[in-house]
């Protein structure tokens, strides 16, 4: 097997997604955060593991056949997206996740109204 900046990124993404969803204390305040907010954060976290992938593969630590261009780190970039989020998508909720959700959920409900009056 081959550790490309794809596979290496690829991999570290859905650790990623993994250690959002299932970790005990993380995953209930992620859930908590507006959506907005945990997009923001996983692409910046997304960002990281990219450029971690490409510098590897700059100093050579990891092998790539393809020369190193910004159009390859954009390419690893969007990877790590792509592959996470059917990963997120197909996970099962834990209980304390879905009422985390729900309670923030009823916030915003209970902000718009009340705002209203």
């Amino acid at each position: 097997m081959e550790f490309t900046p794809e596979f290496v990124a690829g991999t570290a993404a859905l650790v990623l997604t993994l250690v959002f969803a299932y970790f005990p204390v993380l995953r209930v305040k992620f859930a908590g955060l507006a959506s907005e907010m945990k997009s923001l954060i996983m692409l910046g976290l997304f960002a990281l593991v990219s450029l971690g992938a490409f510098a590897l593969a700059f100093y050579g630590i990891i092998p790539t056949a393809e020369p190193l261009t910004w159009f390859k780190l954009v390419q690893v970039f969007m990877l790590t997206v792509v592959l996470s989020q059917p990963a997120y998508t197909i996970l099962p909720k834990p209980a304390d996740v879905r009422d985390a959700k729900l309670i923030r959920d009823y916030a915003i409900l209970e902000e718009s109204f009340g705002e209203e009056k």
